[in-house]
């Protein structure tokens, strides 16, 4: 039975089975070889997403209505892969946790990030690591809010600027 099958399949194809079969084993053998040079970019991908990366400039953002004549959306700069800014909270009242939030500033403010609740730091200052990707130029504001069980207060905001330059 085989033999005929092969006589057939040489008739119609030209080629007989056994290559045929051959053909398909080359082909996932390469499908496969792909596949595993994937999963290895994907992993090599990942390791550098979680890589510890240089935010080489921390910049001190003050709270809106202590600058003065200042300009109100003062420009932040980053030289390394991130923003890092910090917002010092100036005699804050105690409340179990805190919040923060990254919006984007304007006529209809859009929230771009908040935080998960979090215990106040030891210097009242929170600092948020933010890609350099994540913030196209624009006006934006990073407020803290105090949480006390279902209540929230607005404790602070503060005020940023990106511009072309400093991307």
């Amino acid at each position: 039975m085989a033999a005929h099958w092969n006589a057939l399949q040489t008739r119609i194809h030209g080629v007989p089975a056994r290559r045929a079969s051959g053909v398909w084993r080359w082909t996932s053998a390469a499908l496969a070889a792909g596949l595993i040079v994937a999963l290895i970019g994907l992993v090599r991908l990942r390791q550098e997403a979680l890589a510890p990366r240089v935010a080489s400039d921390a910049q001190l953002l003050l709270p809106d209505g202590q600058r003065g004549a200042t300009d109100a959306f003062p420009i932040v700069t980053a030289r390394g892969d991130s923003y890092l800014l910090m917002t010092s909270l100036i005699n804050p009242p105690a409340f179990p946790a805190y919040r923060l939030e990254l919006v984007e500033a304007g006529a209809t403010p859009r929230t771009l990030w908040s935080s998960a609740a979090l215990q106040r730091p030891a210097n009242d200052t929170f600092q948020i690591s933010v890609p350099r990707a994540f913030l196209p130029p624009g006006k934006y504001q990073v407020i803290v809010y105090g949480i006390s069980g279902d209540r929230q207060e607005r404790l602070a905001s503060y005020s940023l600027r990106v511009s072309e330059a400093a991307r």
